[in-house]
Formats: structure tokens, C-alpha cells, sequence
């Protein structure tokens, strides 16, 4: 949002916090499921909600995927129902989520634990008004490996949905198209974007640059934190060298990019 910012955290709380210059203060925290592991957060332009997708549990254990609709109130975030479209079909790994402006939709994708971790995908179709409530499309496998670790952007310059993971080691960019809202996800190009020992991933769309940064750990050698960036040309995706920007072990690392500045925002540990 434009003056606030919605913060989860797995323990499943939901903060909102308003912006005030360089400062920021926060609300109370509100819960939005009894308990929860693997979480990720978009905020719908179209409906002017926050989606909020999470690797459900029940007793302390991975249950299924679900989302819920939230509306900001001032400085609190009221939800709707929960939607468990994955009810016990076992545990999601790694998630993450992106919004596709082009098509008013939320993308989520996740390693299905329960297809021996290969990488699968939902698209969203929330509503706003006075029902707060959200749909999903088929699940889809979009990659039929075993993976671990994912990241989701947008990239607006082409109206694409790139999808991050490993396989074996390998990075792997996927370039995808959703069918619509509440529709599927469909592959349109595969590509390595690092050859070996991928951990730790994160990627963001920067609008000034049009290009998607991809930031992880590798190679095994030293564990350096690298980047590439995935650009296009002529309709086709393809990436620059591995670039290194910490020299030493790097881990947990996310990228963001300032709208305002035009620069990435690297954080790692």
C-alpha cells in the first residue's frame, strides 16, 4: 500500500504498520490462523486488499495450503474466511507469492511435499466488497522435479510471472503466463540462471531497470552471495553471469526494489 505496510510473521500474526516520513509505527497484532509454518503476503491493486497464503497445520502438524482476504481498518487488518483449498493433501515446503497486475491476480507457488517436493502452482481469484473472500484455479505442477526453495515476481515489461527454485543444486528460472484469474499457470521457457550449489534464493522485479534480480548463496567453494539478472529480449528470457556481492557466507537473502530510487535493496545474514 501506498502509506502502510502489512508485516507477518510464521507464528501467524499480522501487524500493520503506517508510514510517516522516515518513521513507522505499528498496530496491534492480529492473528490470522490458530498456527502456521511457510508464509507469504501480496497486496491486490484491484481490489485494494492483502492476500495472505500460508502452509496450514493441525496439532502442530503441515495440513494443506490456505489464504484469507485482508481488509486494513486504520491500524488493524480484519479478514475474511479462510479458504483451505489443499485440506489435508499434506505439507506445502517452500512458498512464495507474486501479484500480477496486468491480470488482477495473485500467484502463488510452493514445494508439494506431498509430490516428492516438485514445484507446483495456484492462482488466485479474490473479491473485496463486503465478502473478503478468495477462489483458487487448479493447482498445476509447473515444474516436474524435486526442488527446494522458491521465489515469485512480476515482471511487468513483458506481463510475465517468474518462478525461482533449485534442482539439485542447479538455479532454475521459470517464465510463466497465468490463463486468468482464478485460472492456471503455464511455462513458456525454462532457463539456469546458476550451475551449481543454489541456496537461500530471492528475486523482485525492478521497474526502472526492467529487469528481475535473482540473489542467492553459492558456489560451494566459499558460499558467496551472487546475483544475476533476467532480462528479455525479443519475447526470450536470458541471464547475465553470476555476480558477486558479499564475499564471504551469505545466507537468507531477499531482494527488493525502491520505486523511488530506482536501486535493489539486497538484505542478507
Amino acid at each position: 500500500d501506498t502509506d502502510q505496510v502489512c508485516v507477518i510473521d510464521n507464528t501467524a500474526r499480522c501487524t500493520m504498520g503506517t508510514v510517516s516520513g522516515t518513521g513507522i509505527t505499528f498496530g496491534s497484532a492480529v492473528m490470522f490462523a490458530s498456527s502456521s509454518n511457510e508464509v507469504q503476503i501480496v497486496y491486490d491493486t484491484n481490489i485494494d486488499r492483502f492476500i495472505i497464503f500460508w502452509e496450514e497445520k493441525s496439532s502442530g502438524t503441515p495440513y494443506g495450503m490456505a489464504s484469507r482476504v485482508g481488509e486494513v481498518a486504520a491500524t488493524s487488518i480484519n479478514f475474511g474466511t479462510k479458504n483451505l483449498f489443499a485440506g489435508g493433501t499434506g505439507a506445502a515446503g517452500y512458498i512464495a507469492a507474486a501479484y500480477d497486475s496486468n491480470l488482477n491476480c495473485p500467484v502463488f507457488i510452493y514445494n508439494y511435499n506431498t509430490d516428492s517436493n516438485k514445484l507446483w502452482s495456484v492462482v488466485g481469484n479474490p473479491t473485496g466488497g463486503g465478502s473478503n473472500t478468495i477462489s483458487f484455479g487448479v493447482q498445476t505442477k509447473i515444474l516436474d522435479s524435486s526442488t527446494s526453495y522458491a521465489g515469485l515476481t512480476f515482471d511487468s515489461s513483458v506481463n510475465k510471472i517468474i518462478a525461482i527454485t533449485e534442482v539439485s543444486g542447479v538455479g532454475k528460472a521459470l517464465v510463466c503466463t497465468p490463463s486468468g484469474v482464478g485460472g492456471t499457470l503455464s511455462v513458456d521457457q525454462t532457463l539456469d540462471y546458476n550451475a551449481s550449489n543454489t541456496l537461500m534464493i530471492g528475486i523482485d522485479y525492478n521497474t526502472t531497470s526492467n529487469s528481475s534480480t535473482i540473489v542467492f548463496r553459492g558456489p560451494a567453494s566459499n558460499y558467496y552471495g551472487q546475483l544475476v539478472d533476467l532480462t528479455f529480449s525479443g519475447g526470450t528470457a536470458s541471464v547475465n553471469t553470476p555476480l558477486t556481492y558479499q564475499a564471504s557466507n551469505s545466507q537468507q537473502n531477499f531482494v527488493s526494489a525502491n520505486l523511488t530510487t530506482g536501486n535493489n535493496l539486497i538484505n542478507y545474514q
